[in-house]
């Protein structure tokens, strides 16, 4: 109760000290993965991505969701970048590799996560 009390009435960088400080590390990586939805630029996205995989310490479905995240991200960053050099073949399979292979993955890691239960 008492850190829900105080995320009332802290800003952010308190509530996360707070977290940490009782080792609340799932927490903190969940608030540092909804700072990157609100972030609009790219390297601050990835910073933060960077700083929720080190926080990250307990099961290995929170780390595939970083790294899906910092994927779409680099695809994305790809694709802007590079946009008017590239030919519509080539934007297509960026955008096949990006879309088409993570839900791929994520079929994949869903069926692992089931047999570890």
């Amino acid at each position: 109760n008492y850190i829900n009390m105080a995320k009332l009435r802290l800003e952010n960088d308190y509530y996360i000290a707070m977290l940490k400080q009782f080792g609340r590390h799932d927490d903190v990586a969940m608030l540092r993965l909804r700072q990157v939805s609100q972030t609009s630029d790219i390297q601050t996205k990835m910073a933060i991505l960077d700083q929720a995989m080190t926080e990250l310490g307990s099961h290995p479905w929170w780390h595939l969701q970083v790294v899906e995240q910092r994927l779409l991200l680099t695809k994305q960053r790809e694709l802007q970048t590079s946009q008017n050099s590239r030919t519509v073949l080539e934007t297509y399979k960026t955008l096949y590799e990006t879309d088409f292979r993570r839900q791929k993955q994520s079929r994949m890691t869903d069926k692992i996560v089931i047999d570890l239960f």
